[in-house]
Protein backbone atom coordinates (compact mmCIF):
# COMPACT_ATOMS: atom_id res chain seq x y z
CA UNK A 1 0.00 0.00 0.00
CA UNK A 2 1.81 3.28 -1.26
CA UNK A 3 -1.35 5.84 0.26
CA UNK A 4 -4.37 5.71 2.00
CA UNK A 5 -6.23 2.57 3.46
CA UNK A 6 -7.99 0.00 2.47
CA UNK A 7 -9.10 -3.37 3.71
CA UNK A 8 -8.74 -6.36 2.23
CA UNK A 9 -10.87 -9.49 2.14
CA UNK A 10 -8.31 -12.47 1.07
CA UNK A 11 -10.84 -16.19 1.16
CA UNK A 12 -8.80 -19.97 1.47
CA UNK A 13 -8.31 -21.40 -2.08
CA UNK A 14 -8.77 -24.61 -0.69
CA UNK A 15 -12.56 -24.22 0.68
CA UNK A 16 -14.62 -25.99 -1.94
CA UNK A 17 -17.86 -23.90 -0.90
CA UNK A 18 -16.29 -20.28 -1.58
CA UNK A 19 -14.20 -21.85 -4.36
CA UNK A 20 -15.95 -24.61 -6.45
CA UNK A 21 -14.32 -27.23 -8.25
CA UNK A 22 -16.35 -25.85 -11.52
CA UNK A 23 -14.75 -21.80 -10.78
CA UNK A 24 -11.56 -23.68 -10.32
CA UNK A 25 -11.74 -25.24 -14.11
CA UNK A 26 -12.95 -21.88 -15.68
CA UNK A 27 -10.06 -20.32 -14.10
CA UNK A 28 -7.52 -22.55 -15.69
CA UNK A 29 -9.45 -22.67 -18.65
CA UNK A 30 -11.32 -19.72 -19.89
CA UNK A 31 -11.74 -16.89 -17.06
CA UNK A 32 -9.68 -15.79 -14.73
CA UNK A 33 -12.56 -13.97 -12.86
CA UNK A 34 -14.44 -17.41 -12.87
CA UNK A 35 -15.15 -16.92 -8.78
CA UNK A 36 -18.15 -15.72 -7.79
CA UNK A 37 -18.35 -13.72 -4.30
CA UNK A 38 -20.51 -15.41 -1.76
CA UNK A 39 -21.89 -13.35 0.89
CA UNK A 40 -23.30 -15.78 2.92
CA UNK A 41 -19.72 -16.70 3.59
CA UNK A 42 -18.03 -13.59 4.06
CA UNK A 43 -17.35 -14.58 7.12
CA UNK A 44 -14.56 -17.19 5.92
CA UNK A 45 -12.57 -14.48 4.96
CA UNK A 46 -9.42 -13.24 6.41
CA UNK A 47 -9.05 -9.61 6.76
CA UNK A 48 -6.00 -7.05 6.50
CA UNK A 49 -6.01 -3.46 6.61
CA UNK A 50 -3.36 -2.14 4.50
CA UNK A 51 -1.63 1.03 4.90
CA UNK A 52 1.18 2.43 3.64
CA UNK A 53 4.41 0.23 3.52
CA UNK A 54 1.76 -2.57 4.39
CA UNK A 55 1.69 -6.01 1.71
CA UNK A 56 -0.38 -8.78 1.47
CA UNK A 57 0.71 -12.06 0.03
CA UNK A 58 -2.43 -14.08 -1.74
CA UNK A 59 -2.13 -17.56 -3.22
CA UNK A 60 -3.14 -18.20 -6.68
CA UNK A 61 -6.73 -19.09 -6.80
CA UNK A 62 -7.74 -17.73 -3.53
CA UNK A 63 -10.40 -15.34 -3.52
CA UNK A 64 -10.71 -12.13 -2.71
CA UNK A 65 -11.91 -8.61 -2.75
CA UNK A 66 -11.09 -4.81 -1.55
CA UNK A 67 -12.83 -2.79 0.42
CA UNK A 68 -11.97 0.99 -0.20
CA UNK A 69 -12.70 3.76 2.46
CA UNK A 70 -13.78 7.44 1.84
CA UNK A 71 -10.75 8.30 0.68
CA UNK A 72 -8.34 7.76 -2.16
CA UNK A 73 -5.97 4.67 -1.97
CA UNK A 74 -3.32 3.93 -3.76
CA UNK A 75 -1.96 0.22 -4.20
CA UNK A 76 1.04 -1.23 -5.98
CA UNK A 77 -0.01 -5.00 -7.04
CA UNK A 78 2.65 -7.67 -8.17
CA UNK A 79 1.30 -10.45 -9.68
CA UNK A 80 3.38 -13.84 -10.38
CA UNK A 81 2.42 -17.35 -9.64
CA UNK A 82 4.69 -20.46 -9.73
CA UNK A 83 5.06 -22.24 -12.70
CA UNK A 84 2.05 -25.42 -11.62
CA UNK A 85 1.54 -26.01 -15.61
CA UNK A 86 0.20 -30.01 -13.91
CA UNK A 87 -2.20 -28.32 -11.60
CA UNK A 88 -3.57 -26.16 -14.41
CA UNK A 89 -3.72 -28.75 -16.78
CA UNK A 90 -5.71 -31.12 -14.57
CA UNK A 91 -7.90 -28.57 -14.08
CA UNK A 92 -8.14 -27.97 -17.87
CA UNK A 93 -9.01 -31.71 -18.00
CA UNK A 94 -11.88 -31.57 -15.48
CA UNK A 95 -13.40 -27.98 -17.37
CA UNK A 96 -13.29 -30.30 -20.99
CA UNK A 97 -14.62 -33.55 -19.37
CA UNK A 98 -17.09 -31.53 -17.44
CA UNK A 99 -18.45 -29.91 -21.02
CA UNK A 100 -18.58 -33.21 -22.54
CA UNK A 101 -21.05 -34.50 -19.45
CA UNK A 102 -18.82 -36.52 -17.40
CA UNK A 103 -18.19 -35.83 -13.49
CA UNK A 104 -14.22 -35.41 -13.22
CA UNK A 105 -12.72 -36.13 -10.01
CA UNK A 106 -10.97 -33.02 -8.61
CA UNK A 107 -6.78 -32.93 -8.41
CA UNK A 108 -5.47 -35.17 -5.58
CA UNK A 109 -7.99 -38.00 -5.84
CA UNK A 110 -5.98 -40.09 -8.02
CA UNK A 111 -2.18 -39.55 -8.90
CA UNK A 112 -2.59 -41.76 -11.94
CA UNK A 113 -5.34 -40.55 -13.25
CA UNK A 114 -4.27 -36.26 -12.49
CA UNK A 115 -0.85 -37.70 -14.31
CA UNK A 116 -3.01 -38.85 -17.29
CA UNK A 117 -4.93 -35.61 -17.96
CA UNK A 118 -1.89 -33.31 -17.05
CA UNK A 119 0.42 -35.11 -19.85
CA UNK A 120 -2.80 -35.61 -21.78
CA UNK A 121 -3.07 -31.46 -21.93
CA UNK A 122 -0.21 -31.00 -22.53
CA UNK A 123 -0.36 -30.67 -26.32
CA UNK A 124 -3.67 -28.78 -26.52
CA UNK A 125 -2.30 -25.97 -23.80
CA UNK A 126 0.94 -25.82 -25.92
CA UNK A 127 -0.89 -25.24 -29.05
CA UNK A 128 -3.45 -22.65 -27.70
CA UNK A 129 -0.42 -20.39 -25.95
CA UNK A 130 1.40 -20.53 -29.57
CA UNK A 131 -1.66 -19.14 -31.16
CA UNK A 132 -2.24 -16.40 -28.60
CA UNK A 133 1.53 -15.84 -29.05
CA UNK A 134 1.07 -15.43 -32.94
CA UNK A 135 -2.51 -13.23 -32.58
CA UNK A 136 -0.99 -10.76 -30.60
CA UNK A 137 2.79 -10.90 -33.15
CA UNK A 138 0.08 -10.15 -35.85
CA UNK A 139 -2.43 -7.66 -33.98
CA UNK A 140 0.64 -5.41 -33.33
CA UNK A 141 2.11 -5.57 -37.07
CA UNK A 142 -1.44 -4.28 -37.90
Amino acid sequence: QVYGKKTIHVFDQTDREVLSEEELERFWTADTNAATYKPNLQHRATSFLLEPGKAVHIPINAPHWLENGDDISVSVNQNFEFLDQRLGNVYRANYYARKMGFHPLPPGQSQMRDMIKAHGMRLPSFVSRRAKQLSEKLRRKG
